[in-house]
């Protein structure tokens, strides 16, 4: 059996230090989109809306190139570069765990030269590498967002959850054990830059014969808020 660490992260505002959705802004008229389209995130959804948006953009002449330029001007977030080439490429797989656009991820990693580190997203990701052999002692959840907690609850004391400081998922986690008894078992490390993430990370590696709990990932059964 081969043991690495997976590392599971947010794309938005955690591996790029932007929304990769509403960068796209800057090529509207005036770099603003009209209120009326706004409106529609809070009618139909986030999904329907940015395809308004990209139809508001085309009818104003950007093009396929002009979007694209612009997702490859998002830089990454401060040491996640140093943090990808920095750990053992052998030890360690990455996973994106996201509702951003794919194609927007695919092209921006590709054009960071980082895509060839993430494996495809599946829905039982640990389950399945299991069975071909590999097990993860150690998993570490990446992000900044309120929808990045729940994933959190699944995760065991051996793992560690990093909440991006100064974003929502640091203070729900606060508000969720204070208000509803919510207690991720996992350990909180609070990160401003991925260096921050390196440091703690690093010294792992020298510890992956830490028994594994069964099963892997914790369930913390129906959640009621």
């Amino acid at each position: 059996m081969v043991k690495k660490i997976l590392i599971a992260l947010d794309f938005d505002h955690t591996i790029i230090d932007d929304n990769s959705d509403t960068s796209l802004y800057k090529l509207a008229p005036d770099k603003k989109i009209p209120p009326e389209l706004k409106a529609l995130y809070h009618e139909n959804g986030w999904t329907h809306y940015m395809n308004e948006v990209f139809k508001y953009l085309h009818r104003n002449n950007v093009k396929k190139q002009d979007i694209l330029s612009c997702l490859e001007n998002i830089p990454l977030t401060e040491g996640m570069d140093e943090l990808f080439s920095t750990l053992p490429e052998d030890l360690t797989e990455y996973i994106i765990i996201s509702d951003s656009n794919t194609i927007f991820i695919d092209h921006i990693l590709n054009h960071k030269n980082i895509r060839h580190k993430f494996r495809d997203i599946l829905a039982s990701y640990v389950t399945s590498r299991l069975n071909e052999g590999v097990e993860f002692p150690r998993l570490a959840y990446v992000g900044d967002g309120f929808n990045d907690f729940c994933p959190c609850l699944r995760l065991t004391e051996n793992d560690g959850v990093f909440p991006r400081l100064d974003y929502k998922l640091l203070k729900t986690i606060s508000k969720m054990e204070k208000d509803h008894h919510l207690t991720i078992k996992a350990k909180v490390f609070p990160w401003s830059t991925a260096k921050d993430i390196l440091n703690v990370m690093l010294p792992w590696y020298s510890d992956l014969n830490i028994s594994c709990s069964t099963p892997r990932l914790y369930d913390p059964g129906p959640i009621t808020l």
